[in-house]
């Protein structure tokens, strides 16, 4: 189990990322969710993605990101994913290795996509990004 950022695999560095970006762009952590599933008629493949739900009128809207498929046992993914978090938001884990993990994502480099599919998904931003 990693002890420091450094240390996360970095498909969950990239869905942290995309947490980070969800956050930057003024969703809140209630509307975005780890989806990790294992894959039909696979040995122990599993998706990795991110899921944005809005519940905006006249219904819920959600909105996928895909991160990754890695081979691995769905349990212990989400139990790394919990850790990812702590060590995400952990006071010892300086901001430094948070940028690092931002500016390194695909996210960060198509963050104007990634707004744009928002919005016509019919999902509006509620913050710019800072």
């Amino acid at each position: 189990m990693p002890t420091h950022l450094r240390e996360v695999p970095d498909y969950y560095k990239e869905a942290l990322a995309y947490r980070e970006a969800f956050r930057r762009l003024g969703f809140p952590s209630e509307q975005i969710f780890i989806l990790v599933q294992q894959l039909r008629d696979t040995a122990g493949f599993v998706s990795i993605g991110m899921e944005l739900r809005h519940p905006g009128p006249p219904f819920l809207k959600k909105f996928l990101c895909d991160v990754a498929i890695v081979r691995d046992n769905p349990e212990h993914l989400e139990v790394l994913w919990r850790r990812a978090v702590i060590l995400w938001s952990n006071n010892a884990t300086s901001n430094e290795e948070r940028d690092e993990v931002w500016n390194r994502s695909h996210v960060k480099k198509n963050l104007l996509l990634l707004r744009h599919a928002l919005i016509a998904k019919g999902i509006p931003i509620p913050a710019q990004e800072t």
